[in-house]
């Protein structure tokens, strides 16, 4: 004779609503520690990465330095005639910042006024040069930076930049005259006391200055002829 044995199945236990709300607080709040963790690994390499941008730029003076025997101008030259290059201090360093096709790019006639009249020069404006995105003039850190990497200066759009250079360097007018440009021996502090290039914002609003000047905005390229 063969017995058959019944046995009922334990029944399965699911999670209680208490339970499953401290399992949620624990998710939780784990999140809340891992996500400024997170936020801070982003924003030391955005660091870095603002920190190089420096670096290079100072690397790029250097060089430009040692082909011209002078710093960039901080806009120039001009005239033109023996140069051939018209445009700001970050223009002048593209060709040593791996930009030499944005740069050569630029070429063209700009109408220049009398007596120089209309020339052929390396100048932003041509082709739209001075609307390009630089990757290397752009500080990761910086939240005023569009996603495209532009600003808006008088309704045009312009490349932003997140980086300036020191005025009184760059904009100094060595004698005997206009195309003698500030050389390393000039700068007679020592180059280890002086700041070449800083950070800012692309782009500072205000309410406290005028209308015309409460929304400005920083552009690698902004000159005119």
């Amino acid at each position: 004779m063969v017995r058959f044995v019944h046995r009922l199945a334990s029944p399965r236990r699911g999670f209680t609503l208490i339970e499953l709300l401290v399992v949620i607080a624990i998710i939780a709040t784990l999140i809340g520690l891992l996500l400024p963790a997170v936020q801070k690994v982003r924003e030391a390499a955005a660091r870095k990465q603002c920190a190089n941008n420096i670096k290079q730029m100072g690397l790029a003076a250097h060089n430009y330095h040692d082909v011209h025997q002078h710093l960039p101008p901080g806009i120039g030259y001009y005239p033109t005639t023996t140069n051939g290059v018209f445009g700001t201090y970050a223009f002048h360093l593209l060709p040593y910042l791996e930009q030499d096709n944005l740069f050569r790019s630029s070429l063209g006639p700009v109408p220049f006024p009398p007596p120089d009249g209309p020339t052929v020069v390396y100048y932003p404006g041509n082709r739209n040069v001075y609307a390009q995105r630089v990757a290397v003039f752009l500080c990761p850190s910086d939240p005023s930076v569009s996603p495209g990497g532009v600003v808006m200066v008088n309704g045009v759009p312009f490349g932003a930049a997140c980086y300036v250079g020191n005025g009184f360097v760059a904009g100094q007018t060595a004698p005997p005259g206009p195309q003698d440009r500030t050389r390393m021996p000039d700068i007679t502090d020592g180059l280890s006391n002086t700041i070449l290039h800083a950070e800012k914002y692309a782009r500072c609003s205000n309410t406290t200055m005028p209308p015309a000047f409460q929304d400005g905005g920083t552009a690698w390229a902004y000159c005119t002829a």
